[in-house]
This record gives structure tokens, sequence and C-alpha cells, in this order.
């Protein structure tokens, strides 16, 4: 993506100095205005090409967008069953401990 970007870069350079070249140049000249044309030609077929390349963008940023906020909905149910869990997990420690209790206290009973 960097050397896409350098590529563009470079070449509106290029366009930018073959303008002022053609600019310096009288506008009657046949040569001129087939170069100004070529050249005028050439930009637009460069310019189609990144609207072209930047519009594909879009539909993969709304298929992350999308998939983004599939993410975040399963987030929210794993939460919610990570809360559901840990409360059954809470109650069966409390039920497990009453338990250890009872035994506790019914061998106690029993070794009197």
């Amino acid at each position: 993506q960097v050397y896409g970007h350098e590529l563009d870069s470079l070449e509106s350079c290029v366009f930018e100095r073959e303008h002022r070249a053609l600019s310096g140049r009288p506008s009657d000249d046949p040569e001129s205005l087939l170069r100004a044309a070529d050249l005028q030609r050439r930009r637009r077929v460069f310019l189609e090409r990144q609207v072209t390349e930047r519009s594909r963008v879009w539909p993969w940023l709304d298929e992350q967008q999308a998939r983004l906020q599939e993410h975040r909905e399963l987030a929210a149910v794993y939460a919610e069953e990570l809360s559901a869990a840990s409360e059954t997990v809470e109650a069966l420690q409390a039920e497990n401990a009453t338990l250890e209790f009872r035994a506790f206290e019914e061998c106690a009973i029993a070794a009197a």
C-alpha cells in the first residue's frame, strides 16, 4: 500500500512537471496541443484508476463494519453467559460450603 501511494505521488509529480513544461510553449503549436491532449488523457486514466482503487475500499470497509457489529453482539451474549455462569458457580460454592459444614457436623456427632 505504501508502494502504491508513493507511485501515485510520483505520477502526480510527473504530470505537474509535464504540465509546467507544456505551459511554457506557444498554445497554437500543433505538437504542443497534441502533447497537452495526451497529458490530459493520461491524467484522466490515472485519476480514474485512483477512483476505482479507492472505491474498492468502501465495500471492504462495510464488510469489516458488519463483522465488528457481529463481534460486538457476540461479546454481549458471551458477557451475559459469563455472568450467568459466575452466578451458578457462586451458588454451587455456597451449596458446597453448606454441605461440607453439615458433613463435618455429622462426623463430629458420630464421633461423639
